[in-house]
């Protein structure tokens, strides 16, 4: 067994760096950042647009495309390293044993085809089944979705569907192949939000019945709250905070990481303005020696501008980066 594995984990990305080159120079979107994702539980990466969440979930599937460039780290699934297989080995892999769902089921699926030809088709290129097998698979997934009428759900087109149906039927297709990992990119931010609280509850669900394992991406702390098992919070392709949901939320560390919980409206009392996080998160093509939230961050100090904060443990497992805790 490899050393960076153990009974507990099922993925680990170690020194994973992506970044773009274009005319404006190289961006660092994902800037040497590590963490593990354990079995059967769900871990969150969190914050604003632009921080790295989406780089980091196309990146262990391999589906980075120019400018973009995976440059370095390891991605290790079952103790194979992902980023070392061939496009063919990748693609056996990809909806296979690691299923993805997408932001917008709309720009997911394919609008001339049928919903149910396109999970058959997912099925037929990793199974071994007939297409009257992949069909009746098709329904009973659709069924465990919670689909309505799943032979009606199965002859139409994606824009003859709801926004919550369109998502539970990509939900369906990442989970056809009874897949080890679930990657969730933001799968909620296009409904309204009593289908979020259905998608989500579903999401939930199946992990806790299928024995899956879940890196569900957001900018929502609230559902962080709802979902998660652990938490990653990264600001300019950084990770700043990785601790355990309960912790995280109870008492938060990094200044980061507090803008974006005291952000959250209260469920219980009225008031007339949230606080906000000041300024912008920063161009990935800007080079920043220290902490890139040090011009935003009202404790920063002269060290924060200079240098990158090193790793502070929390506890055994879990870290944050911050000079204010060195």
């Amino acid at each position: 067994m490899s050393i960076f594995m153990n009974e507990k984990t099922i993925l680990k990305v170690k020194n994973l760096k992506t970044y773009f080159y274009t005319d404006k120079g190289e961006g660092r979107a994902v800037d040497n950042i590590s963490f593990n994702l354990k079995k059967e539980k769900i871990l969150a990466i969190v914050g604003e647009s632009g921080c790295g969440k989406s780089v980091t979930a196309l990146s262990i599937l391999k589906l980075i495309e120019p400018p973009g460039k995976i440059v370095g780290g390891e991605i290790l699934f079952n103790n194979i390293n992902l980023l070392k297989l061939t496009n063919e080995e990748i693609r056996k892999i990809r909806g296979n044993k690691i299923g993805i769902i997408f932001q917008d089921p709309m720009m997911s699926l394919n609008p001339v085809f049928k919903a149910g030809e396109q999970i058959v088709e997912t099925i037929l290129t990793h199974k071994d089944m007939t297409k009257k097998e992949a069909k009746d698979l098709s329904l009973s997934l659709f069924e465990k979705v919670k689909l309505p009428d799943p032979e009606k759900v199965f002859n139409s087109y994606p824009h003859e569907l709801s926004g919550g149906m369109r998502q539970r039927v990509m939900i369906a297709i990442a989970l056809c192949c009874n897949p080890d990992i679930l990657i969730a990119d933001e799968p909620t931010t296009a409904l309204d939000v009593t289908t979020q609280e259905r998608v989500l509850d579903l999401i939930k669900e199946l992990q806790s019945n299928s024995e899956l394992s879940v890196l569900f991406i957001t900018h929502d702390f609230r559902i962080v709250n709802k979902i998660a098992d652990e938490v990653i919070v990264m600001y300019g392709g950084k990770i700043v905070e990785y601790r355990d949901k309960n912790s995280i939320l109870k008492n938060p560390l990094h200044p980061y990481t507090k803008g974006l919980i005291n952000s959250i409206p209260p469920v219980d009392k009225k008031i007339e303005k949230l606080p906000v996080i000041e300024g912008e998160v920063p161009d990935i093509f800007k080079n920043i020696k220290g902490c890139k939230f040090a011009d935003r961050c009202k404790l920063s100090k002269e060290i924060c501008f200079e240098k990158f904060p090193e790793k502070i443990k929390v506890d055994s497992n879990y870290s944050v980066f911050c000079w204010n805790y060195s």
